[in-house]
């Protein structure tokens, strides 16, 4: 697991600028040899994906336990507590699975 890097000098960006990238959609350009890049498709369809099928499988799991422990308000306060530290993490850890392509200019 690393953070992406530049296409053409192999430089690694910074964590803080693919994070921006992420979730604003902006281009990213090298600091070392000036060549833009930008995300590739793959990544909109994981940043919506992976949230969604985790959301599923933490929401089955939270109506299956409260199916099975009614009474129970400590398992309600427990998956809801770790459903939400999870969804506080899981952004940040976008910019170490995000592919970049270099951008080609027309000079």
């Amino acid at each position: 697991m690393r953070l992406p890097e530049c296409r053409v000098c192999a430089h690694q960006f910074r964590w803080e600028k693919v994070l921006v990238s992420c979730w604003f959609g902006r281009v990213i350009e090298c600091q070392k040899c000036g060549t833009n890049h930008e995300k590739t498709n793959k990544n909109s369809f994981w940043m919506i994906f992976i949230p969604l099928i985790t959301y599923q499988l933490f929401f089955y799991n939270f109506i299956e336990s409260r199916l099975s422990y009614p009474d129970s308000d400590l398992n309600t306060i427990i998956f809801l507590s770790t459903g939400m530290a999870y969804y506080s993490i899981i952004p940040f850890m976008f910019p170490y699975f995000t592919e970049y392509k270099a951008i080609e200019t027309d000079n």
